[in-house]
Protein backbone atom coordinates (compact mmCIF):
# COMPACT_ATOMS: atom_id res chain seq x y z
CA UNK A 1 0.00 0.00 0.00
CA UNK A 2 1.42 3.40 -0.95
CA UNK A 3 1.27 6.51 1.20
CA UNK A 4 -1.29 8.05 -1.16
CA UNK A 5 -3.84 5.23 -1.06
CA UNK A 6 -6.93 5.54 1.12
CA UNK A 7 -7.19 3.15 4.07
CA UNK A 8 -9.49 0.21 3.49
CA UNK A 9 -11.99 -0.97 6.12
CA UNK A 10 -11.27 -4.27 7.82
CA UNK A 11 -14.26 -6.52 7.13
CA UNK A 12 -15.21 -10.17 7.01
CA UNK A 13 -14.23 -13.20 9.07
CA UNK A 14 -10.55 -12.91 8.11
CA UNK A 15 -10.17 -9.33 9.34
CA UNK A 16 -7.25 -8.86 11.75
CA UNK A 17 -7.66 -7.56 15.25
CA UNK A 18 -7.31 -3.81 15.02
CA UNK A 19 -6.45 -0.94 17.39
CA UNK A 20 -6.98 2.79 16.98
CA UNK A 21 -4.11 4.53 18.77
CA UNK A 22 -4.56 8.19 19.83
CA UNK A 23 -1.41 10.19 20.56
CA UNK A 24 -0.19 13.77 20.89
CA UNK A 25 3.40 12.75 20.10
CA UNK A 26 4.45 10.87 16.96
CA UNK A 27 7.37 11.06 14.50
CA UNK A 28 6.81 13.05 11.32
CA UNK A 29 9.24 10.80 9.40
CA UNK A 30 10.59 13.85 7.55
CA UNK A 31 14.29 13.45 6.65
CA UNK A 32 15.21 16.51 8.74
CA UNK A 33 13.43 15.09 11.80
CA UNK A 34 16.10 12.40 11.99
CA UNK A 35 17.75 14.93 14.29
CA UNK A 36 15.34 14.04 17.07
CA UNK A 37 12.18 12.07 16.15
CA UNK A 38 9.41 13.00 18.56
CA UNK A 39 7.23 10.18 19.87
CA UNK A 40 9.48 7.41 18.55
CA UNK A 41 8.50 5.19 21.50
CA UNK A 42 4.82 5.31 20.44
CA UNK A 43 5.68 4.29 16.89
CA UNK A 44 7.88 1.48 18.21
CA UNK A 45 4.93 0.11 20.15
CA UNK A 46 2.68 0.36 17.08
CA UNK A 47 5.10 -1.41 14.74
CA UNK A 48 5.77 -4.21 17.23
CA UNK A 49 2.00 -4.73 17.56
CA UNK A 50 1.87 -5.04 13.76
CA UNK A 51 4.62 -7.66 13.93
CA UNK A 52 2.35 -9.64 16.25
CA UNK A 53 -0.50 -9.56 13.72
CA UNK A 54 -2.45 -6.57 15.09
CA UNK A 55 -3.57 -3.90 12.64
CA UNK A 56 -2.83 -0.39 13.97
CA UNK A 57 -4.31 2.96 12.95
CA UNK A 58 -2.66 5.98 14.57
CA UNK A 59 -4.55 9.27 14.92
CA UNK A 60 -2.37 12.29 15.61
CA UNK A 61 -1.92 15.91 14.53
CA UNK A 62 -0.14 17.10 11.41
CA UNK A 63 3.42 18.26 11.56
CA UNK A 64 5.10 20.57 9.09
CA UNK A 65 5.43 18.77 5.76
CA UNK A 66 3.57 15.59 6.78
CA UNK A 67 0.83 14.04 4.64
CA UNK A 68 -2.68 13.59 5.98
CA UNK A 69 -2.29 9.83 5.51
CA UNK A 70 0.74 7.56 5.30
CA UNK A 71 1.83 4.01 6.02
CA UNK A 72 5.12 3.49 7.88
CA UNK A 73 6.31 0.00 8.90
CA UNK A 74 2.77 -1.19 8.07
CA UNK A 75 1.32 1.25 10.65
CA UNK A 76 -1.39 3.46 9.15
CA UNK A 77 -1.01 7.07 10.27
CA UNK A 78 -3.93 9.52 10.02
CA UNK A 79 -3.30 13.21 10.74
CA UNK A 80 -5.56 16.19 11.29
CA UNK A 81 -5.02 19.92 11.64
CA UNK A 82 -6.83 22.73 13.45
CA UNK A 83 -6.10 26.47 13.82
CA UNK A 84 -3.55 27.27 16.54
CA UNK A 85 -2.20 23.73 16.70
CA UNK A 86 1.43 24.93 16.65
CA UNK A 87 0.88 26.63 20.02
CA UNK A 88 0.43 23.20 21.59
CA UNK A 89 2.81 20.96 19.67
CA UNK A 90 5.96 23.03 19.07
CA UNK A 91 8.90 23.28 21.49
CA UNK A 92 8.45 20.86 24.38
CA UNK A 93 5.19 19.50 23.00
CA UNK A 94 1.77 19.38 24.57
CA UNK A 95 2.74 18.27 28.13
CA UNK A 96 4.95 21.35 28.48
CA UNK A 97 2.85 23.83 26.48
CA UNK A 98 -0.41 23.08 28.27
CA UNK A 99 1.07 24.74 31.36
CA UNK A 100 0.73 28.12 29.62
CA UNK A 101 -2.72 29.75 30.10
CA UNK A 102 -2.42 31.38 26.67
CA UNK A 103 -1.59 28.13 24.90
CA UNK A 104 -4.36 26.27 26.71
CA UNK A 105 -6.82 28.35 24.71
CA UNK A 106 -6.07 26.09 21.74
CA UNK A 107 -7.12 22.92 23.62
CA UNK A 108 -10.81 22.96 22.58
CA UNK A 109 -9.81 23.08 18.91
CA UNK A 110 -7.25 20.33 19.43
CA UNK A 111 -9.86 18.24 21.23
CA UNK A 112 -12.48 18.69 18.50
CA UNK A 113 -9.98 17.92 15.73
CA UNK A 114 -8.82 14.64 17.23
CA UNK A 115 -12.38 13.67 18.18
CA UNK A 116 -13.64 14.19 14.64
CA UNK A 117 -10.68 12.41 13.04
CA UNK A 118 -10.76 9.56 15.54
CA UNK A 119 -14.47 8.91 15.05
CA UNK A 120 -14.07 8.97 11.30
CA UNK A 121 -11.21 6.46 11.36
CA UNK A 122 -12.92 4.16 13.86
CA UNK A 123 -15.95 3.95 11.58
CA UNK A 124 -13.84 3.56 8.46
CA UNK A 125 -11.39 0.96 9.73
CA UNK A 126 -13.54 -1.05 12.14
CA UNK A 127 -11.02 -0.97 14.99
CA UNK A 128 -12.04 -3.14 17.95
CA UNK A 129 -10.22 -1.09 20.60
CA UNK A 130 -9.13 2.49 21.32
CA UNK A 131 -5.74 3.03 22.98
CA UNK A 132 -5.21 6.61 24.18
CA UNK A 133 -1.65 7.56 25.10
CA UNK A 134 -1.71 9.99 28.05
CA UNK A 135 -4.81 10.48 30.19
CA UNK A 136 -5.14 14.12 29.12
CA UNK A 137 -6.10 15.41 26.66
CA UNK A 138 -5.94 12.19 24.65
CA UNK A 139 -7.66 10.09 27.30
CA UNK A 140 -10.55 12.55 27.49
CA UNK A 141 -10.94 12.27 23.71
CA UNK A 142 -10.77 8.50 24.09
CA UNK A 143 -13.67 8.54 26.58
CA UNK A 144 -15.76 10.57 24.14
CA UNK A 145 -14.93 8.17 21.32
CA UNK A 146 -15.77 5.20 23.55
CA UNK A 147 -19.22 6.62 24.24
CA UNK A 148 -19.84 7.54 20.60
CA UNK A 149 -18.49 4.36 19.01
CA UNK A 150 -19.14 1.78 21.76
CA UNK A 151 -15.53 0.59 21.52
CA UNK A 152 -13.59 -0.32 24.69
CA UNK A 153 -10.91 2.12 25.80
CA UNK A 154 -7.39 1.42 27.05
CA UNK A 155 -5.43 4.40 28.45
CA UNK A 156 -1.65 4.38 28.74
CA UNK A 157 -0.40 6.65 31.55
CA UNK A 158 3.06 8.23 31.21
CA UNK A 159 3.26 10.21 34.44
CA UNK A 160 3.51 13.81 33.24
CA UNK A 161 -0.28 14.07 33.17
CA UNK A 162 -0.72 12.91 36.81
CA UNK A 163 2.46 13.73 38.79
CA UNK A 164 1.73 17.47 39.29
CA UNK A 165 -1.52 16.73 41.13
CA UNK A 166 0.44 15.19 44.02
CA UNK A 167 1.99 18.59 44.75
CA UNK A 168 -1.31 20.47 44.54
CA UNK A 169 -0.80 21.85 41.04
CA UNK A 170 -3.59 22.14 38.45
CA UNK A 171 -6.43 21.62 40.99
CA UNK A 172 -8.96 22.67 38.35
CA UNK A 173 -7.91 19.74 36.13
CA UNK A 174 -7.56 16.97 38.72
CA UNK A 175 -11.26 15.95 38.94
CA UNK A 176 -11.52 15.71 35.15
CA UNK A 177 -8.38 13.56 34.77
CA UNK A 178 -9.53 11.33 37.64
CA UNK A 179 -12.92 10.87 35.94
CA UNK A 180 -11.23 9.99 32.63
CA UNK A 181 -9.09 7.32 34.29
CA UNK A 182 -12.15 5.80 35.97
CA UNK A 183 -14.15 5.72 32.73
CA UNK A 184 -11.58 3.69 30.77
CA UNK A 185 -12.08 -0.06 30.43
CA UNK A 186 -8.40 -0.69 31.12
CA UNK A 187 -5.60 1.55 32.36
CA UNK A 188 -1.90 0.77 32.27
CA UNK A 189 1.11 2.88 33.25
CA UNK A 190 4.70 2.78 32.06
CA UNK A 191 6.08 2.65 35.63
CA UNK A 192 4.96 1.86 39.16
CA UNK A 193 5.34 5.52 40.14
CA UNK A 194 3.05 6.61 37.29
CA UNK A 195 0.52 3.92 38.25
CA UNK A 196 0.54 5.00 41.91
CA UNK A 197 0.03 8.65 40.93
CA UNK A 198 -2.85 7.72 38.61
CA UNK A 199 -4.50 5.64 41.34
CA UNK A 200 -4.19 8.53 43.82
CA UNK A 201 -5.74 10.97 41.34
CA UNK A 202 -8.61 8.72 40.29
CA UNK A 203 -9.28 6.41 43.22
CA UNK A 204 -9.07 3.54 40.75
CA UNK A 205 -7.18 0.54 42.13
CA UNK A 206 -5.21 -2.12 40.31
CA UNK A 207 -3.63 -0.10 37.50
CA UNK A 208 -1.18 -2.42 35.77
CA UNK A 209 2.39 -1.56 34.80
CA UNK A 210 3.56 -2.21 31.24
CA UNK A 211 6.90 -0.46 30.73
CA UNK A 212 7.97 1.02 27.43
CA UNK A 213 9.85 -1.59 25.48
CA UNK A 214 13.42 -1.29 24.21
CA UNK A 215 14.37 -2.18 20.64
CA UNK A 216 17.38 -4.28 21.60
CA UNK A 217 18.40 -4.81 17.98
CA UNK A 218 18.67 -1.08 17.36
CA UNK A 219 20.13 -0.34 20.80
CA UNK A 220 22.97 -2.84 20.76
CA UNK A 221 26.63 -2.96 21.86
CA UNK A 222 29.52 -2.04 19.62
CA UNK A 223 33.07 -0.72 19.76
CA UNK A 224 33.92 2.79 20.95
CA UNK A 225 33.31 5.12 18.02
CA UNK A 226 36.43 7.27 17.78
CA UNK A 227 35.01 9.49 15.03
CA UNK A 228 31.93 10.38 17.05
CA UNK A 229 34.03 11.17 20.12
CA UNK A 230 36.24 13.42 17.97
CA UNK A 231 33.16 15.14 16.50
CA UNK A 232 32.20 16.34 19.98
CA UNK A 233 35.76 17.27 20.96
CA UNK A 234 36.17 14.36 23.38
CA UNK A 235 39.03 12.53 21.73
CA UNK A 236 40.13 9.58 23.86
CA UNK A 237 38.97 11.13 27.13
CA UNK A 238 36.65 9.37 29.53
CA UNK A 239 33.23 11.02 29.48
CA UNK A 240 29.80 11.03 31.08
CA UNK A 241 26.83 11.36 28.74
CA UNK A 242 23.25 12.54 29.04
CA UNK A 243 20.82 14.09 26.60
CA UNK A 244 17.28 15.36 27.07
CA UNK A 245 15.22 18.50 26.77
CA UNK A 246 16.64 21.15 29.10
CA UNK A 247 13.76 21.55 31.52
CA UNK A 248 13.74 21.31 35.31
CA UNK A 249 12.68 17.69 35.75
CA UNK A 250 15.55 16.40 33.61
CA UNK A 251 18.11 17.55 36.18
CA UNK A 252 20.97 18.61 33.86
CA UNK A 253 22.36 20.96 36.50
CA UNK A 254 23.22 18.10 38.84
CA UNK A 255 25.69 16.74 36.30
CA UNK A 256 27.26 20.21 36.09
CA UNK A 257 27.51 20.43 39.88
CA UNK A 258 28.89 16.89 40.17
CA UNK A 259 31.57 17.78 37.61
CA UNK A 260 32.49 20.74 39.80
CA UNK A 261 33.14 18.36 42.69
CA UNK A 262 35.15 15.97 40.51
CA UNK A 263 37.34 18.49 38.67
CA UNK A 264 40.46 18.08 40.83
CA UNK A 265 40.06 14.37 41.61
CA UNK A 266 39.22 13.16 38.09
CA UNK A 267 40.77 15.77 35.78
CA UNK A 268 40.59 13.46 32.74
CA UNK A 269 36.80 12.98 32.93
CA UNK A 270 34.57 15.16 30.75
CA UNK A 271 30.80 15.37 30.30
CA UNK A 272 28.72 15.57 27.13
CA UNK A 273 25.33 17.06 28.01
CA UNK A 274 22.95 17.22 25.07
CA UNK A 275 19.57 18.85 24.65
CA UNK A 276 17.99 22.22 24.08
CA UNK A 277 15.32 24.15 25.93
CA UNK A 278 14.62 27.05 28.29
CA UNK A 279 17.36 26.11 30.78
CA UNK A 280 20.21 25.92 28.27
CA UNK A 281 21.78 29.28 29.13
CA UNK A 282 21.41 28.96 32.94
CA UNK A 283 23.08 25.55 32.78
CA UNK A 284 25.95 26.90 30.66
CA UNK A 285 26.41 29.77 33.11
CA UNK A 286 26.46 27.35 36.04
CA UNK A 287 29.25 25.34 34.38
CA UNK A 288 31.26 28.52 33.86
CA UNK A 289 30.71 29.65 37.45
CA UNK A 290 32.02 26.29 38.71
CA UNK A 291 35.04 26.41 36.41
CA UNK A 292 34.12 23.24 34.49
CA UNK A 293 32.92 24.79 31.22
CA UNK A 294 36.19 23.65 29.58
CA UNK A 295 35.42 20.03 30.50
CA UNK A 296 31.77 20.04 29.47
CA UNK A 297 30.32 19.96 25.98
CA UNK A 298 26.84 21.43 25.37
CA UNK A 299 26.10 20.66 21.70
CA UNK A 300 22.35 21.31 21.80
CA UNK A 301 20.06 18.66 20.33
CA UNK A 302 22.02 15.54 19.42
CA UNK A 303 21.12 13.93 16.08
CA UNK A 304 19.46 10.54 16.32
CA UNK A 305 22.19 9.14 14.07
CA UNK A 306 24.80 10.03 16.73
CA UNK A 307 22.91 8.62 19.69
CA UNK A 308 23.76 4.91 19.54
CA UNK A 309 27.47 5.54 18.74
CA UNK A 310 27.64 7.88 21.75
CA UNK A 311 25.90 5.35 24.01
CA UNK A 312 28.44 2.73 22.93
CA UNK A 313 31.34 5.11 23.52
CA UNK A 314 30.57 6.84 26.82
CA UNK A 315 32.06 5.61 30.06
CA UNK A 316 28.91 6.32 32.07
CA UNK A 317 25.39 7.31 31.07
CA UNK A 318 23.77 9.55 33.69
CA UNK A 319 20.00 9.98 34.11
CA UNK A 320 19.77 12.83 36.68
CA UNK A 321 15.97 13.25 36.85
CA UNK A 322 14.42 15.19 39.73
CA UNK A 323 11.03 16.60 40.78
CA UNK A 324 10.51 20.06 39.28
CA UNK A 325 8.69 23.08 40.70
CA UNK A 326 5.39 21.81 39.27
CA UNK A 327 5.73 18.37 40.84
CA UNK A 328 6.57 16.70 37.53
CA UNK A 329 9.33 14.10 37.19
CA UNK A 330 10.54 11.29 34.97
CA UNK A 331 7.88 8.87 33.78
CA UNK A 332 10.33 6.02 33.21
CA UNK A 333 14.03 5.26 32.92
CA UNK A 334 13.76 4.36 29.24
CA UNK A 335 16.76 6.49 28.24
CA UNK A 336 19.01 4.71 30.75
CA UNK A 337 17.72 1.31 29.65
CA UNK A 338 18.52 2.17 26.02
CA UNK A 339 22.04 3.08 27.14
CA UNK A 340 22.39 -0.22 29.00
CA UNK A 341 21.20 -2.11 25.92
CA UNK A 342 24.12 -0.48 24.08
CA UNK A 343 26.55 -1.74 26.71
CA UNK A 344 26.85 1.45 28.71
CA UNK A 345 26.83 1.54 32.52
CA UNK A 346 24.06 3.81 33.82
CA UNK A 347 23.80 6.03 36.88
CA UNK A 348 20.12 6.66 37.63
CA UNK A 349 18.47 8.98 40.13
CA UNK A 350 16.09 7.10 42.39
CA UNK A 351 12.94 9.12 41.69
CA UNK A 352 9.60 8.81 39.90
CA UNK A 353 9.48 6.24 37.14
CA UNK A 354 13.21 5.61 37.49
CA UNK A 355 12.64 3.86 40.82
CA UNK A 356 12.40 0.11 40.42
CA UNK A 357 13.39 0.19 36.76
CA UNK A 358 16.95 -1.05 37.26
CA UNK A 359 18.61 -3.54 39.59
CA UNK A 360 21.36 -1.76 41.51
CA UNK A 361 24.70 -3.33 40.71
CA UNK A 362 23.54 -5.05 37.54
CA UNK A 363 24.87 -2.71 34.88
CA UNK A 364 23.40 0.33 36.62
CA UNK A 365 23.55 2.13 39.97
CA UNK A 366 21.16 4.46 41.79
CA UNK A 367 22.03 7.80 43.34
CA UNK A 368 19.89 10.15 45.43
CA UNK A 369 17.82 12.57 43.30
CA UNK A 370 18.79 16.26 43.28
CA UNK A 371 22.00 15.38 45.11
CA UNK A 372 25.10 16.28 43.09
CA UNK A 373 27.42 15.13 45.86
CA UNK A 374 25.94 11.63 45.84
CA UNK A 375 26.16 11.60 42.04
CA UNK A 376 29.84 12.59 42.21
CA UNK A 377 30.47 9.83 44.76
CA UNK A 378 28.81 7.30 42.45
CA UNK A 379 30.94 8.43 39.50
CA UNK A 380 34.10 7.94 41.58
CA UNK A 381 33.00 4.54 42.86
CA UNK A 382 31.90 3.12 39.53
CA UNK A 383 34.85 4.37 37.47
CA UNK A 384 37.22 2.81 40.00
CA UNK A 385 35.64 -0.66 39.71
CA UNK A 386 37.64 -3.48 38.14
CA UNK A 387 34.61 -5.27 36.67
CA UNK A 388 33.36 -2.63 34.21
CA UNK A 389 33.28 -5.03 31.26
CA UNK A 390 31.21 -7.49 33.27
CA UNK A 391 28.89 -4.69 34.38
CA UNK A 392 28.28 -3.72 30.76
CA UNK A 393 27.43 -7.33 29.92
CA UNK A 394 25.11 -7.64 32.91
CA UNK A 395 23.29 -4.41 32.02
CA UNK A 396 22.66 -5.49 28.45
CA UNK A 397 21.46 -8.92 29.67
CA UNK A 398 19.11 -7.28 32.18
CA UNK A 399 17.46 -5.06 29.56
CA UNK A 400 17.07 -7.88 27.02
CA UNK A 401 15.46 -10.16 29.61
CA UNK A 402 13.09 -7.54 31.10
CA UNK A 403 12.39 -4.81 28.54
CA UNK A 404 12.75 -6.11 24.98
CA UNK A 405 9.65 -5.16 22.99
CA UNK A 406 8.29 -8.72 22.67
CA UNK A 407 8.02 -8.87 26.47
CA UNK A 408 6.52 -5.38 26.77
CA UNK A 409 4.03 -5.90 23.98
CA UNK A 410 2.75 -9.15 25.52
CA UNK A 411 0.78 -7.18 28.12
CA UNK A 412 -0.97 -5.15 25.44
CA UNK A 413 -1.71 -8.28 23.41
CA UNK A 414 -3.48 -9.85 26.39
CA UNK A 415 -5.75 -6.81 26.69
CA UNK A 416 -6.45 -6.71 22.95
CA UNK A 417 -7.36 -10.41 22.86
CA UNK A 418 -9.50 -9.98 25.97
CA UNK A 419 -11.35 -7.14 24.26
CA UNK A 420 -11.93 -9.28 21.17
CA UNK A 421 -13.29 -12.19 23.23
CA UNK A 422 -15.66 -9.80 24.99
CA UNK A 423 -16.92 -8.55 21.68
CA UNK A 424 -15.17 -5.16 21.73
Amino acid sequence: MSATESPQPLKGPDARLSVCLLTTSYPSFRPDEAVFPRGKFVHDMARFLVREGISVDVVTHVDEGTPAYSVVNAVRVHRYSVPGIRLLVDGGGLPENVRSPRKRLALPLYFSGMLWKGLRELRSNGNQMINAHWAFPTGLIGVALKLLSRRPLLITIYGAEVYPFREGHWPWLKPLVGWVIRKADWVVAISRAAADAAEAVSGRAGISVIPDGIDVDYYSPGPRHLAIAAKYGLGDKRFLFFTGRMVGRKGHRFIVEAMGQLKSELPDVCALVGGDGPLMEPIRRRAKDLGVDGRMVFPGTIPESDLVPLLRSCDLYVLPSCIDAKGDTEGSATAALEAMACGSIALVSDVGGNSGSIEDGRGAFYFRPADSRDLADRVRQVLSRTDLSEQRRLGREYVVSRYAWPQAIAGYLRLIYTSARQGG
